[in-house]
C-alpha cells in the first residue's frame, strides 16, 4: 500500500508560469484539480513494472496539447505531475532550469503516476502534485543520454549461420518541440564479436574498417512524447551507413517505457551489395546478400 498525505496541490498557470514561462500572457485563471485518489487515501501500487497508481484531474481554463502545438494560444500547455518535490527521485524527467517530473500528460483527464523509479521509497506517504506547463516551458527540446545497448548483425551462409554482436554503443536523442525525436546509435565496426577472431578480422577488411570505423544508423521518428503509457510500435525514417556508403530504410521499431525513458528494439535487413561490401565465402560458396540488423538500445533523460 502507499499512503498518499499532504495536499493535492490545485495550481494556477501564474504559478507554472513561475516554472517555465508563458508565451500566450496571462493565464491567472487557469488551474488544474486532482479529483482522484481523495487526499489522504491508501492505495495499491500497481503490479506493473512502473508501480502505476492511477491519477484523475479536471481542468479549467486550459487546454492540453502536445509540446510545441500550442501556436502561442494563452492558457494552453501540457501537465507536469510531480512527486513530493523537484529533488524526489521519484522524478526523472528533466525539466526546464531545475525543475524535474515524473509524468507529463497532453491529453485526457487521467493519468498513471509512476512510483517505481521511487526506488525503496516507493511504499510510504506522497504528495502528487499537478503543475501547468505552457507553451514557452513546452517549447524547449529534451536531451535523451544512451544509458545501454547493443548491435548485432546475422549472416547466413549454406553451412550455417554467424551472429556478430556489440555493446560498444555511442547514441544520442533529443525530443523536439514539434512532438518528432531524433536519434542516432553507432558502433565501431572492430568492436562486434562473433566469437571467431579469424572471422571478425575478415569482416573488418570487407567492410575496411581501417578507412570507415564506424557503422551506424541515425533517423526520425514522428509524434513521440515521453513517457510512453506503454508499449507502441512506430517506423523509424533513418539513414543507415556502414562501409562509408549511406542508404536509406524505414525501421519498424518497438517503444517500450524504460525508468526516466524508453527502450528501443528493432530489427530489419540491409543488403550487402547495396553497401559496396563483398560477400564474404567459405568453400567457394559466398554468403547471402541478406544480412539482419538488431538492435535493443535504452534511452533516459539527460543527466
Amino acid at each position: 500500500m502507499i499512503g498518499i498525505g499532504g495536499r493535492f496541490a490545485m495550481v494556477s498557470l501564474l504559478f507554472a508560469a513561475a516554472c517555465g514561462g508563458s508565451s500566450g500572457g496571462g493565464g491567472s485563471n487557469a488551474s488544474v484539480m486532482i479529483t482522484a485518489p481523495q487526499s489522504g487515501a491508501s492505495v495499491a501500487l500497481g503490479t506493473d513494472t512502473a508501480k502505476s497508481v492511477p491519477v484523475s484531474f479536471t481542468l479549467s481554463n486550459f487546454t492540453l496539447k502536445a509540446p510545441g502545438t500550442c501556436g502561442g494560444a494563452a492558457n494552453c500547455g501540457h501537465l507536469h505531475l510531480v512527486i513530493d518535490d523537484y529533488t524526489s527521485p521519484c522524478d526523472p524527467l528533466a525539466g526546464v532550469g531545475n525543475e524535474k517530473y515524473n509524468v507529463q500528460v497532453t491529453t485526457g483527464t487521467t493519468t498513471n503516476a509512476q512510483f517505481a523509479s521511487c526506488g525503496g521509497t516507493a511504499a510510504g506517504s506522497h504528495t502528487i502534485i499537478a503543475l501547468c506547463a505552457v507553451a514557452v516551458h513546452a517549447d524547449a527540446p529534451v536531451p535523451l543520454d544512451l544509458r545501454k545497448g547493443s548491435l548485432s548483425y546475422l549472416v547466413v551462409h549454406k553451412l550455417h549461420e554467424v551472429k556478430g554482436t556489440t555493446h560498444e554503443l555511442e547514441g544520442k536523442a533529443v525530443l523536439l518541440p514539434d512532438g518528432s525525436a531524433k536519434v542516432q546509435v553507432r558502433a565501431k565496426v572492430a568492436s562486434f564479436d562473433s566469437g571467431n577472431s579469424n572471422r571478425d578480422e575478415h569482416v573488418r577488411e570487407a567492410t575496411h574498417a581501417v578507412e570507415h570505423q564506424y557503422a551506424g544508423v541515425r533517423g526520425t521518428l514522428e509524434s513521440l512524447s515521453l513517457p510512453l503509457p506503454g508499449a507502441v510500435e512506430k517506423k523509424l525514417h533513418a539513414v543507415v551507413e556502414l562501409n562509408g556508403e549511406k542508404q536509406t530504410v524505414e525501421i519498424p521499431i518497438k517503444l517500450t517505457p524504460a525508468e526516466g525513458g524508453v527502450r528501443a528494439t528493432f530489427s530489419f535487413p540491409i543488403s550487402l551489395e547495396a553497401f559496396h561490401v563483398e560477400r564474404p565465402e567459405l568453400f567457394f560458396v559466398k554468403v547471402e546478400d541478406k544480412v539482419v540488423i538488431e538492435g535493443d538500445v535504452t534511452f533516459g533523460t539527460a543527466r
